[in-house]
């Protein structure tokens, strides 16, 4: 049998600074942790998320997020400016909506144009369940590459999830061992 559908809520999507600490606990404390299923070994330090496209449903209420960065970074011999997606979570009531695909998309062109750093390529790290979810999005999984991230106290580590690119049409990702230079997002 058919499932209903759902019904479907007028929704804004926009660029924010950061969030209030109402809209950040709306986002990312409706369960005890959202990330849970992360597989992360130890406390692994993440960047603080400062620039954000986020759903909002009528009235206001945060839907979905994603978190967009910059930053330069080492593939191999070569420094690759790459902008950075994190956060990318959508609330209970808001999934299966399409707002995540809307923002990945959205942060992915911001992030391509002169406004958003005209960035190389665009980086993500995702759980083994969301790769298929990427791929459909332009996003390929790295393979055969060590990849390590900084912790506080000069400290590498490799990735703590799968790390996904997309790079912009008409660049070459260059290959080789990547160094993200600083904190994973």
């Amino acid at each position: 049998p058919r499932q209903p559908r759902q019904k479907v809520m007028p929704v804004e999507y926009q660029f924010k600074e950061d969030y209030t600490a109402d809209e950040a606990a709306a986002l990312f404390n409706f369960e005890e942790d959202p990330f849970k299923d992360a597989a992360i070994s130890g406390d692994v330090v993440w960047a603080q998320k400062t620039k954000h496209f986020v759903a909002l449903a009528d009235g206001g209420a945060p839907l979905s997020n994603t978190a967009v960065f910059t930053r330069n970074v080492s593939v191999g011999p070569t420094t690759v400016l790459v902008g950075g997606l994190g956060g990318v979570i959508t609330v209970p009531q808001g999934r299966k909506q399409g707002h995540a695909s809307k923002l990945v998309t959205l942060a992915k062109d911001y992030l391509f144009s002169e406004e958003g750093g005209k960035v190389d390529t665009v980086l993500l790290f995702c759980l083994d369940h969301n790769i298929g979810f990427y791929e459909r999005l332009g996003f390929r999984k790295l393979t055969g590459v060590s990849v390590v991230v900084g912790q506080p106290g000069d400290k590498q580590i490799p990735a703590p999830q799968n790390v996904m690119i997309c790079p912009r049409e008409h660049f070459t990702w260059p290959g080789g061992d990547v160094d993200l230079n600083g904190l994973p997002w």
